[in-house]
C-alpha cells in the first residue's frame, strides 16, 4: 500500500511537470530556441539589417518569457507538493489518534468478555488507510490472561502508536534551501520529540 501511494503521488506530480514541458503539443523550448537560432543565423549574414535585429530581439524576449513562465509554473508544483506533505502529516496524526482510541475501546470491550470485531474492523481500515501514506508495520500481543492486548504501530521503524498513546509528527519549514531551485519554506518532517523523520 505504501509503495502504491508513493508512486501514485510521484506520478501525479511528474505529470504536472510534464504538462509544462510538453514539446509535442505545446510550443516549448525547442521551437522557441529554433526561432532564435534561425534569427541569429540571419543576423550573421546581414548584421546591419534592422528588421532581422528586431526579430532576433523579439525571439530573445520570447525565450526569456518562456523561461520565466516555466520557472513560475515549476515553483507552483513545488508549492503544491509541499502543501500535500503538510496535509499528509496532518492525516497521519489524525489516523494515529483514532487508532489509539479504538485500541482502548477494543480492550475495554474485550476485557469484559465481549467481542469487539466491529471496532477491530474499524481499526484495520484506519491502518490500511495509513499504509497508503507511509510504510507501517503492526504488531499485537496479548497482555496476561484477561483479554487485553498491546497494539503497536510503527512508521518507518519508529513507534507511532503505542497502545493508547499516539505520537505526532510536525512539519517545519527549512531555513535554508537544499537545492538552488527550491522554493522557500519546503517542509522537513519531525517527530514531536524533535527527531527528524527518516524519509527518502
Amino acid at each position: 500500500n505504501s509503495l502504491l501511494g508513493m508512486y501514485d503521488s510521484r506520478s501525479y506530480f511528474m505529470n504536472e511537470v510534464q504538462s509544462y514541458l510538453n514539446e509535442i503539443e505545446l510550443e516549448g523550448f525547442t521551437v522557441t530556441f529554433d526561432h532564435m537560432y534561425d534569427a541569429l543565423q540571419e543576423l550573421s549574414k546581414d548584421s546591419a539589417n534592422l528588421t532581422v535585429r528586431t526579430q532576433l530581439s523579439n525571439y530573445a524576449q520570447s525565450m526569456c518569457e518562456y523561461f520565466n513562465s516555466l520557472s513560475t509554473s515549476l515553483d507552483q508544483v513545488q508549492t503544491e507538493c509541499n502543501y500535500e506533505v503538510k496535509n499528509q502529516v496532518s492525516r497521519i496524526n489524525s489516523l494515529a489518534g483514532q487508532i489509539a482510541s479504538l485500541t482502548q475501546q477494543i480492550n475495554t470491550v474485550e476485557v469484559g468478555g465481549e467481542n469487539a470485531n466491529d471496532l477491530r474492523d474499524q481499526r484495520e481500515n484506519l491502518v490500511d488507510e495509513l499504509s497508503q501514506i507511509a510504510n507501517v508495520t503492526v504488531s499485537e500481543t496479548h497482555v496476561g490472561s484477561i483479554g487485553m492486548t498491546h497494539y503497536l504501530v510503527r512508521l518507518d521503524g519508529n513507534i507511532l502508536v503505542d497502545g493508547y498513546e499516539a505520537k505526532t509528527l510536525e512539519v517545519i519549514p527549512r531555513k535554508e534551501r537544499l537545492n538552488q531551485c527550491d522554493v522557500d519554506g519546503l517542509y522537513d518532517v519531525y517527530w514531536d520529540n524533535g527527531e527528524r523523520l527518516n524519509t527518502e
